[in-house]
């Protein structure tokens, strides 16, 4: 299974990192995200051997929702 998909958190994160900035929901973005996210995690393996571990979920829930707000503020300021 770790040949296949030796990052298993990564590649959702990928996908929807790559459709946010498309901007698209379309089938062919969907499938598209899937295969990069599936493949730079294999391609960047020899350089990132261990398995990715969030340490504190908490904490990284925190931050992703300190970082979408200063996104929110900062689009309202321009």
């Amino acid at each position: 299974m770790k040949r296949w998909l030796p990052h298993p958190l990564l590649t959702p994160a990928l996908t929807v990192i790559w459709l946010l900035l498309n901007n698209s929901m379309a089938p062919g973005q969907i499938v598209l995200g899937l295969l990069l996210g599936w493949a730079i995690p294999g391609f960047t393996l020899i350089f990132w051997p261990e398995q990715v571990r969030i340490a504190k979920p908490l904490s990284l829930v925190r931050f992703t929702g300190f970082f979408l707000y200063d996104v929110l503020v900062s689009n309202v300021i321009v």
